[in-house]
């Protein structure tokens, strides 16, 4: 099962690529993400989309970067008093929106904690007390006294 067709690519970007464009797209997004489509019974619809996503745009973007395939990797680059660095090396075989569709995939993902101050604690007198907790002026406990 492939992530994305010629015409659902079409749907996306308005180009449609030929069989070896979209062949290489595909394994170019495979070989980043590090997942094969036969594991695509195991992600989620949103992920599946978002990999539809990344295989259109990487398909549109690949007709326009000449020798894509005998490319090496750089730091930066230096020609004729002009130096080009790329920010990330995915700069260099990923194209932008590709690289912003991989970044919502639910695996690429911050591995970090997400909390939020809106979250409710029971207070005293019944009712609910906001569990701003992280901010110490919430505690009445740690206010400051002078003496």
């Amino acid at each position: 099962m492939a992530w994305a067709t010629a015409a659902e690519c079409a749907a996306v970007t308005g180009v449609t690529p030929d069989a070896a464009t979209l062949t290489l797209a595909h394994s170019t997004i495979r070989a980043h993400v590090n997942r094969s489509e036969a594991a695509a019974a195991a992600m989620t619809v949103r992920d599946l989309d978002w990999l539809r996503e990344a295989v259109a745009w990487q398909a549109a973007w690949l007709p326009y970067q000449p020798g894509y395939l005998a490319r090496m990797g750089a730091e930066s680059m230096s020609q004729d008093g002009l130096t080009v660095k790329p920010n990330t090396p995915a700069d260099l075989l990923l194209a932008p929106l590709a690289q912003r569709a991989l970044k919502n995939l639910s695996w690429m993902g911050t591995r970090s904690l997400r909390t939020t101050s809106r979250a409710t604690r029971p207070a005293e007198g019944g009712g609910t007390q906001s569990a701003a907790w992280l901010n110490e002026g919430a505690d009445p406990e740690t206010g400051w006294t002078p003496l």
